[in-house]
């Protein structure tokens, strides 16, 4: 299933050379409840699992945009916003590492980031989902 980390790569193919795509990691894994659950370390640890689930996290923008206090293009600009501002070092660096000028790397970041939310707005899915979630052990 697609979400709107994917988005980003999507976008970064639309922009980057091969070498910069190469360079491009998001470092994120959206891990299952399974892959959270380490028996092996549990017992090492002498600890019972006593319980143990996911739970989707209450995400204030989303809650308000299901309130009907954001419509959907607030809320992509919003996403996009929050992407842009952790994700935009990382650009900023693939680029210059392979020695796009500063010119360059402001015009392909400014166009990167509203290719971006275009892609969120066609895609209602990849915004409107469940996967805002946290696992817990108890």
């Amino acid at each position: 299933m697609s979400n709107y980390f994917d988005q980003l790569y999507i976008c970064a193919q639309s922009f980057f050379n091969e070498q910069e795509l190469l360079n491009f990691t998001v470092p994120l894994y959206l891990r299952s409840l399974s892959e959270c659950m380490d028996y092996e370390l549990f017992d090492r640890c002498s600890l019972q699992v006593i319980r143990a689930e996911s739970s989707q996290l209450k995400v204030p923008t989303l809650e308000q945009y299901h309130n009907g206090q954001l419509t959907f293009d607030q809320l992509v600009k919003i996403f996009t916003k929050v992407f842009e501002s952790t994700m935009e070092p990382l650009i900023h660096q693939v680029l210059r590492m392979s020695g796009r000028s500063k010119e360059d790397i402001d015009q392909i970041s400014k166009d990167f980031w509203m290719v971006y939310e275009e892609k969120l707005k066609e895609r209602r899915d990849l915004v409107i989902n469940g996967n805002q979630y946290v696992c817990a052990c108890l």
